[in-house]
């Protein structure tokens, strides 16, 4: 017998992401997703052979589908006025319209195990899933951009042979975002940075500031146009000559930031369309990393800033 997430909604993906959030931070590993796109395919589902069962629907659609499912024998129960419990023998089922907290009425229907969750950054999915298969434990891994996973663990893991088998990638043992993760690292550094940013328009810095009160940030600047680029040392022939959005202009924005700033430790950002170039240096080095991503455009600059905060964190280590 298996248990299933059942979902019958227009807006299906964030509502899968909500679903299998709550579901693993309860400590539930046994659950497969179905995703249904009628209402006959919906009760149809509802009907198959499992030990418990979840149907997330658009709230017009809830009396629809309990209507369509439940026989003359079964137990109905309304709860907490927004969602219907089913029995039918040993079978259970919650209907649920979607937009009530998913989270209380999981736990009042399925109970509350609890699950232990690290956050690992800057490894591949496969690399984490390689370590994770070695512990005996269920586990989940949920990849929120390249460079970032949650992992959901039934059972503690010991720390220390998380740390011996990920390294240094192994930032936080509780679920943490790759910001909060720099920031804290900047913070116990007591180093000061100062950050430039063109493609990203100052989200990398505004993430940051988010998490922590900002005394580390020295300076920070979002260069727009030639004379932005201009105040850092950047002429308007070296832009005609190598582009903004490119290797030689980021080290020479981290350059020129390292002398005008004083700041301990600088990071640049520059870059097009899926194309980037990120610049962390202090006064002994600078380093230059590029790298690309091909989602949309949004998606393109989130995964920028986690992989430049990443870089930034790693320097200030």
């Amino acid at each position: 017998m298996e248990n299933k997430v059942i979902v019958f909604t227009g807006n299906q993906n964030c509502c899968i992401e909500r679903v299998e959030k709550c579901l693993l931070g309860l400590g539930h590993f046994d659950f497969s997703v179905i995703v249904c796109h009628t209402l006959d395919d919906c009760i149809a589902q509802c009907g198959q052979e499992f030990d418990t069962g979840i149907v997330i629907c658009d709230n017009h659609d809830l009396d629809r589908i309990l209507e369509g499912v439940k026989k003359e024998d079964d137990t109905l129960e309304l709860l907490h006025e927004q969602a219907v419990s089913l029995r039918h023998g040993a079978k259970k089922m919650l209907f649920l319209p979607l937009g009530v907290k998913l989270e209380m009425f999981f736990k009042e229907f399925l109970g509350d195990f609890g699950a232990i969750v690290h956050s690992v950054f800057g490894k591949s999915v496969g690399y984490v899933q390689n370590i994770f298969s070695s512990v005996r434990c269920d586990y989940k891994i949920i990849t929120k951009t390249p460079i970032l996973h949650t992992v959901y663990c039934s059972t503690t893991v010991n720390p220390e042979i998380l740390k011996s088998a990920l390294g240094e990638n192994l930032f936080s043992l509780e679920d943490e975002n790759i910001a909060s993760a720099c920031a804290s690292v900047l913070a116990a550094s007591g180093q000061s940075v100062a950050i430039a940013e063109q493609v990203s328009g100052g989200l990398a810095c505004g993430s940051l500031a988010r998490e922590r009160d900002c005394k580390f940030i020295k300076s920070a600047a979002v260069l727009r146009t030639d004379a932005d680029f201009e105040k850092y040392g950047i002429s308007a022939e070296f832009l005609q000559e190598k582009k903004a959005a490119s290797r030689e202009t980021a080290f020479e924005l981290a350059k020129n930031l390292i002398k005008t700033t004083e700041a301990d430790i600088v990071m640049a950002i520059v870059g097009e369309d899926n194309k980037f170039f990120v610049a962390i240096g202090n006064k002994q080095e600078i380093h230059v990393f590029s790298t690309s991503f091909d989602g949309q455009h949004r998606e393109n600059i989130d995964n920028l800033v986690d992989f430049a905060l990443f870089r930034l964190m790693r320097a200030a280590m």
